[in-house]
């Protein structure tokens, strides 16, 4: 496990965190996977919003593509919108 916290905005009114690293596994159906939050595109989550404003995820279960997370709208505001690729298919969520 590699992992990064830091407080990037300390005022009390909006309070920031940022997050990287990267972190091997296995689901509860024995598949392992890596997970990684690379430094160029962290996951920020503001106190003052309930979801992750931005960042991305690289999610690579073991014989399967990867899949890209992505957070936020693309401003860095509180927003509900995210979405995965794979293999270069674009699948929005909230």
């Amino acid at each position: 496990m590699d992992r990064t916290v830091s407080i990037i905005d300390t005022s009390a009114t909006n309070r920031t965190y940022q997050m990287t690293g990267s972190e091997n596994g296995v689901n509860r159906n024995g598949q392992s996977y890596r997970v990684s939050i690379e430094a160029g595109y962290p996951l920020i989550k503001k106190a003052s919003c309930p979801y992750i404003s931005s960042g991305k995820i690289d999610l690579t279960p073991s014989g399967l593509s990867t899949r890209i997370v992505t957070f936020g709208d693309g401003t860095g505001n509180c927003s509900t919108q995210a979405s995965v690729s794979i293999d270069g298919t674009t699948y929005p969520f909230t």
